[in-house]
């Protein structure tokens, strides 16, 4: 993955969930205050046009730093519970990818590895409380797998938004721990994580660069 690959990605991510707001909402609206899609779309939305921006003026060596640069455009534009987390995610890939021109497998899997510990660490959640980290976290886990079998970049990418999307529906079995979902506790069972979901969107724009 390059920095020109990279940017695409974020841009069908970006568009993806934007076709997407309305379910996403919908999701929301079912344990929450029903406004996930909308505030992603409005931190996603104008941290990629000003990414994109930016880029055309000053190119980025590789992936690190479009993911940085979108990582920190977020922080100014993103709201909600899930805008300080996709923005953490984003600024630990950016560091954790540094200056490399291009990403394998291997760089790929440490940088995600790093951005879920430091996603948990920053929300306060752990595995099974039912937030975005139980897509991350699958997703970062399939990575290390597929980098410890010397799995090509498409075919790593692929397994692991599969991955992301069935921990993703796992939330459905479990009993929230973190933000407004916590409140319904066992009424919440069979409901899918919004900010699990809104993540595999972003993974399947990974699979398909």
């Amino acid at each position: 993955m390059d920095a020109s690959s990279a940017l695409a990605a974020l841009g069908k991510a970006t568009a993806d969930l934007g076709a997407q707001r309305g379910s996403l909402d919908a999701l929301d609206a079912e344990i929450g205050d029903g406004d996930h899609g909308t505030s992603v779309v409005n931190g996603f939305a104008p941290a990629y046009a000003k990414t994109a921006a930016a880029l055309e003026l000053a190119p980025a060596t590789g992936p690190g730093g479009v993911f940085l640069m979108f990582g920190r455009q977020l922080l100014e534009h993103a709201g909600g519970a899930s805008g300080p987390l996709y923005a953490t995610l984003f600024t630990t890939l950016g560091r954790a990818l540094g200056d490399t021109p291009a990403a394998d497998v291997s760089a790929l899997a440490d940088a995600f590895s790093k951005a879920a510990a430091e996603v948990a660490r920053r929300g306060g959640a752990h595995p099974g409380d039912a937030t975005i980290l139980d897509a991350l976290l699958p997703y970062a886990t399939s990575l290390a797998g597929a980098a410890g079998d010397e799995t090509c970049l498409g075919t790593a990418l692929h397994d692991a938004y599969l991955a992301a999307a069935a921990g993703a529906d796992d939330t459905a079995g479990m009993v929230p721990a973190r933000g407004r979902a916590r409140g319904w506790g066992l009424k919440a069972v069979g409901h899918v994580d919004p900010g699990a979901r809104s993540f595999t969107v972003l993974a399947e724009a990974l699979d398909g660069e």
